[in-house]
């Protein structure tokens, strides 16, 4: 259940990344570059980090305990 959860908030980082870039590319200055680069680097940081996240998490659960003492 906890792996679940785990990777249920892995997906949501990377929403969260996207949504950042989307405000980079929807912004009304005249100058958006920097607000599109601030955006894409978020994404793919996000895309990275819930990856390697999500790697963690699928291979450390076979080793949690299957119920509680």
């Amino acid at each position: 259940m906890i792996q679940l959860i785990g990777l249920l908030l892995c997906i949501y980082l990377v929403f969260k990344g996207l949504e950042i870039f989307q405000i980079g590319l929807a912004s009304a200055r005249e100058n958006r570059q920097p607000m599109v680069f601030i955006g894409l680097a978020a994404l793919v940081v996000s895309i990275l980090v819930g990856g390697w996240f999500a790697l963690i998490l699928w291979y450390s659960g076979p080793n949690m305990p299957s119920s509680l003492p």
